[in-house]
């Protein structure tokens, strides 16, 4: 799936994981999420489809909010206008 507009709420990270809840409105996807930030291997739980319709999550972009801030905010986004 492609994901245009994104939510990551609720998010909390140490040096070797990511957790929290991806959101994307416009597909009317929702789900938790741990991600390994070193293997980028992922567990998805708690979503509303099943995981094969919604992977791959972008985690590309925590990986470049993280790169670009040095930190993670609590929520990060991309919306298109």
């Amino acid at each position: 799936m492609y994901y245009l507009n994104f939510y990551f709420k609720e998010l909390e990270y140490d040096e070797n994981t990511i957790m929290g809840v991806f959101s994307a409105p416009d597909n009317d996807v929702f789900c938790r999420f741990i991600l390994d930030i070193n293997s980028n291997t992922y567990e998805i739980f708690d979503s509303n489809k099943p995981e094969t319709d919604i992977s791959p999550l972008p985690f590309f972009w925590l990986h470049k909010k993280l790169k670009e801030n040095g930190k993670l905010n609590r929520t990060e986004s991309r919306i298109c206008y």
